[in-house]
């Protein structure tokens, strides 16, 4: 299983359970989750991390060039906490508007899915228009595997304000594979995703 363990499927899931041997989570974090929501003892699961194409994370950016840069990269679903950084519809400032006055050199690079659900559209369209508001934010769109994986190679720094409940994080080890660190919160998954093993740690010199 790939995402979270919700009560609303444990009728079916409970169904099944007498015809498997493991049920296999992607984080430490998942399987506490899992075995807790649905009922099953720990040891019925074990961690199937995710993995990446790290091919697409060569040669590395020098981090001279990537701390010259100040390119700061939002790439998840808008809902999970890009309001943070351009701002909310209750009028608080985010972080990207208090940071043009103070480090106008530091550039926000939103992308993430074509993917916008009918009822999120009013909530999508103000953050767009939040972004193409601001002179320090850049609304890219979104973009295909490889561009992406160029844009994480030479950002600064990846910004993840959540409290999204991550199972894993596979924006955080492909930024690990790029060389850039990943800013975000202590919520679920995403302190286990870059300093346990659920992902290639990164030995690249702008992380030290």
């Amino acid at each position: 299983t790939h995402d979270l363990a919700l009560h609303r499927t444990m009728p079916a899931v409970s169904m099944q359970l007498w015809n498997l041997d493991r049920i296999f989570t992607v984080s430490e974090w998942h399987k506490k989750q899992v075995a807790d929501v649905y009922g099953i003892p720990a040891k019925r699961c074990a961690v199937l991390p995710n993995g990446i194409d790290s091919s697409l994370f060569t040669p590395a950016v020098a981090p001279e060039v990537k701390m010259a840069g100040r390119a700061v990269v939002y790439s998840s679903r808008p809902e999970r906490g890009l309001e943070n950084l351009v701002g909310g519809p209750d009028g608080k400032p985010g972080i990207m508007e208090m940071l043009a006055e103070k480090a106008p050199e530091i550039v926000l690079k939103v992308c993430g899915y074509d993917n916008t659900t009918r009822q999120m559209e009013p909530y999508y369209r103000f953050l767009w228009s939040r972004c193409e508001a601001l002179p320090n934010v850049e609304l890219l769109g979104p973009l295909g595997k490889k561009q992406l994986a160029a844009l994480m190679r030479g950002a600064w720094l990846h910004a993840y304000p959540t409290t999204f409940e991550e199972v894993s994080c596979i924006t955080a080890m492909e930024e690990q594979a790029a060389g850039t660190p990943m800013v975000t919160c202590p919520v679920a998954a995403l302190p286990e995703t870059p300093d346990g093993d659920a992902g290639a740690k990164s030995t690249h010199p702008a992380h030290r």
